[in-house]
């Protein structure tokens, strides 16, 4: 059974520096944690605490897929990806606080430092701007560690890939973490969509969706 989730804390980080990782060949990562800004981290509660999608379009309303996810999932999970402005957003779907210290994200042979905060409460939401190449419609990766071990399975907790990658990346590692299917799956994406959504179980192409060009996401 799905539900859509109640309204989730957010914590929002903008403005944050890059990591650098290295030759495109290279699997380790020269350091240099990304930082929350000036501004930090921001909390907020409530309704307007919750990502969602929204109607739009000259010609009608468009129908937006919306969040959900089952009831008997937990751990870390990417629940949005928007192309514009290279935003990502993670869900502790779990019942129990994560840590939150230590999370890269790569796509493809670049990785960076998501340290901004470090625990993730259950059901909270980490929304972050992030600085990794090639975060676009027509293909690509979200691989979320603990660490920059980037080889090691243990390490990776979340994966989500669509379209049609420029480079196989990850998603070996993500096989054997069990967090994809095969290096074949994707989530299929057309031209002008603006971005991923969460629709179902994480950890296959078919729990994840595309937004039309019509609909917004208010990460």
């Amino acid at each position: 059974m799905f539900l859509t989730p109640r309204a989730l804390v957010c914590l929002v980080v903008l403005g944050m520096l890059p990591a650098c990782t290295g030759d495109e060949n290279d699997d380790s990562a020269n350091g240099g944690a990304a930082g929350g800004g000036s501004g930090g981290a921001v909390m907020s509660g409530g309704a307007g605490g919750n990502n969602g999608t929204q109607t739009g379009g000259k010609g009608g309303v468009a129908v937006c897929p919306e969040e959900r996810l089952p009831t008997d999932v937990s751990g870390l999970v990417v629940s949005y990806v928007v192309f514009a402005g290279k935003k990502l957003t993670l869900v502790n779907a779990g019942d129990v606080e994560l840590s939150a210290k230590d999370l890269w994200v790569c796509n493809g042979s670049r990785c960076e430092s998501l340290e901004s905060v470090t625990t993730l409460a259950a059901g909270a939401e980490l929304s972050a701007r992030v600085f990794v190449p090639r975060l676009a419609p027509e293909g690509g990766e979200i691989a979320v560690y603990r660490g920059n071990d980037f080889r090691e399975a243990s390490k990776m907790l979340a994966y989500l890939r669509w379209g049609r990658p420029e480079e196989e990346g990850r998603v070996s590692v993500a096989v054997a973490a069990k967090l994809w299917p095969s290096a074949s799956e994707s989530v299929p994406v057309a031209a002008g969509t603006p971005g991923l959504v969460i629709v179902g179980r994480p950890g296959a192409a078919s729990g994840y969706a595309a937004l039309p060009p019509e609909c917004t996401i208010n990460p």
